[in-house]
Order: structure tokens, then C-alpha cells, then sequence
């Protein structure tokens, strides 16, 4: 595209030059830092490559064109700097500023990308001011090509009447910026943050189709776990606990997005009925935490298949509860979470 548009091999060249320069300066840094490679760091060449080649490409045009109008070299590399430098500076400072914002995420990764990007800007930005001019000075060829407005292509003409229309235009264009500002800052202010994974797919897509398929035959595929840990080994048996434990199970239950929960207790419930006989009326957790013990017992020694392991530690100290929880969105799972949290710091 460079030598499309600049039709000069020198002027090409360059800013490929600096931005290959910043690249390895950059990637040079990263080590200095002693960061581990992850995916984020691995885009900062691309983005280097976009934002670093900006500065020294003006730079080149505006050599270039005072070269064609018979400025000798080493005057149109320091008309250049002159010219160019405040706005190169502007451009190179906001970029890097906004990169480095990203020094304030919460991830490392973020963190780095940010900071490596940022100062790989401002390196850009000093090679192009500096040892870009300092070899466009030794430029001595002929650049009569840019001499006059007619010989430049259709977007270089374009590109020289912006500045007028804008002159002219001025109040309006401010206008319209101050208008799509707020209409900007009213978008913003409605701006949910949201993400439901099963809409990632399509409507009709096979997967979406299996899932919402499975999900309304058999319950939630998503889960949500609840982990009850007791001040003291055996704790967990307590009657209080248990019951406080079926409770929980209970309202979990009663949750829209929650289609069947599990614990502990629920097992201990039905060897209470089977210990009654069947009796269902009577099926209720142990009164007291030496029976919780005994039925845990007679549980493990019945050579069943199924432990309690997945539900119960060794000790007796940490239960877990589990549910089957549907596909839905995070603004629905967080008000499910809070209204949790809410009845766990109650009881």
C-alpha cells in the first residue's frame, strides 16, 4: 500500500524500518520485564505495527512534497520535524496514554499488553522524530513527481481539500460531534453488562437445538455448589446443621433457574425412612448427631456402589450441596447469587 501510494522505494522503506525497529526494541523490553508470553501480549506487533508506521508515514509525505518543490534534503528533513512534531506528539501521547490505562485492569495479562503497547508508542514516536529525518537527509533523488496537486493521486487530492472543508464547516462539524457526544453518553447510561452462553450459537444451531432439548427434558445443565464447613471435626452432623442443610435444598428448589438440587441430607433422609420402615410420613433428618453417624455408617458398610464422598469429607467437617442450574443470563444468575448469599448470611 506504501509503495502504491508514496510511488518512492526510500519512502517505503523507512517506515517499515521504524516500525520493524520498535517491534524489536519492544519484544527486547518484554524480556527486560521477565513477563511470560500469553495472547494478549502476542497482538502488541500487530497493533505497533498500525499505530507506529502513522507518525513516520506524515513525516514522509511532507519530506517528500518539499522535496518536489526543490527544498534540498537536509532543509526538508528539518521542516519536517518542524511541521510534523506536534501533531506526531499529540497523536503518540493520547495512544500511549490510553494503552497504559489498561495498567489499571485487574488482569496481569491486560496489564502488560498495556504497558508494553504504551511504551512501544512512544518509541515509534521517537524514532520517527529522530532517526527517521536524520535518513531522509541523505534522500537526494528526484522527487519531481510531487510538485504540483494534479499529479498526486485521487486520495492524496482528497486529502488536501479536508483541511478546507473543515475550515469552512467548522461550527457544524462541531455540532454534530457535540450531538453524537451525548447521544454516546445516553447509550452508555442504558448499557447493560450481560452474556448468556447459549445464545453464542444460533437459534438453529444443532448444538443449541441438543442443549435446550436435554435442559427441558432432564433439568439444568449448568450447576451451582454451595460448600458448608463446620468450626470443629463432625460439626457437619450437627441436627441444626442438617436441617439448616434441607432448608437450603428446599429454597434452592423453589428458585426459578434451579431444577434440582441435592446434599447430604437428602441421603440421610432416606435411610430414615427405610430404617421406619417405608414410613414416608416420618421421613425427616436425624434429631441427633450420634444417629447421623450410625445411618452414615450403615450407609458405607451396605456395599453400595455410591459413597458420600462427593458430599461429605473424611472428617465430617465440610459438606457440599449441588444443584442443576439452567442455561440463562449473568444479570439473572448474579440476582439468584445475591438473593443466596442473602439467606446463608441470614441462617
Amino acid at each position: 500500500l506504501l509503495i502504491f501510494t508514496l510511488r518512492h522505494f526510500a519512502g517505503t522503506l523507512l517506515p517499515l524500518a521504524v516500525v520493524a525497529c520498535t517491534v524489536l526494541m519492544n519484544r527486547a523490553l518484554f524480556q527486560v520485564f521477565g513477563w511470560q508470553e500469553n495472547s494478549l501480549v502476542t497482538i502488541v506487533p500487530l497493533i505497533l505495527t498500525a499505530v507506529g508506521i502513522a507518525d513516520s508515514v506524515h513525516i514522509v509525505v511532507y519530506f517528500l512534497n518539499l522535496r518536489g518543490q526543490g527544498v534540498e534534503p537536509k532543509e526538508a528533513a528539518r521542516e519536517s520535524v518542524r511541521r510534523m512534531f506536534k501533531p506526531c506528539l499529540l497523536t503518540s501521547v493520547t495512544t500511549a496514554v490510553g494503552f497504559l490505562a489498561l495498567l489499571a485492569a485487574p488482569m496481569a495479562p491486560l496489564q502488560e499488553m498495556g504497558a508494553l503497547t504504551g511504551i512501544g508508542v512512544i518509541m515509534a514516536f521517537l524514532l520517527s522524530i529522530f532517526a527517521l529525518p536524520a535518513a531522509l537527509s541523505y534522500l537526494t533523488g528526484d522527487a519531481s513527481h510531487y510538485v504540483s496537486e494534479r499529479s498526486m493521486s485521487g486520495i492524496a487530492r482528497m486529502v488536501v481539500r479536508i483541511p478546507v472543508f473543515v475550515q469552512r464547516r467548522r461550527w457544524s462539524i462541531l455540532a454534530v460531534a457535540a450531538a453524537c457526544t451525548l447521544l454516546a453518553g445516553w447509550g452508555i447510561a442504558r448499557l447493560k453488562v450481560e452474556s448468556n452462553a447459549i445464545e453464542f450459537f444460533r437459534a438453529d444451531d444443532p448444538k443449541r437445538l441438543e442443549t435446550e432439548y436435554i435442559q427441558e427434558r432432564v433439568g439444568g445443565i449448568g450447576t451451582l455448589e454451595i460448600v458448608l464447613s463446620a468450626d470443629r471435626e463432625g460439626g457437619i452432623t450437627e441436627p441444626s446443621v442438617l436441617r439448616a442443610m434441607d432448608d437450603l435444598e428446599t429454597w434452592l428448589e423453589s428458585r426459578p433457574l434451579i431444577t434440582v438440587s441435592y446434599s447430604m441430607a437428602e441421603y440421610l433422609k432416606e435411610i430414615d425412612r427405610a430404617m421406619r420402615e417405608g414410613d414416608a410420613s416420618s421421613r425427616a433428618v436425624p434429631g441427633s448427631r450420634e444417629l447421623a453417624e450410625q445411618y452414615l455408617l450403615l450407609y458405607g458398610a451396605s456395599g453400595t456402589q455410591e459413597n458420600l464422598g462427593h458430599l461429605i469429607d473424611i472428617t465430617h467437617t465440610h459438606a457440599r450441596v449441588g444443584s442443576r442450574v439452567k442455561f440463562a443470563g449473568s444479570i439473572e444468575y448474579r440476582s439468584e447469587i445475591l438473593a443466596l448469599r442473602a439467606l446463608l448470611d441470614e441462617r
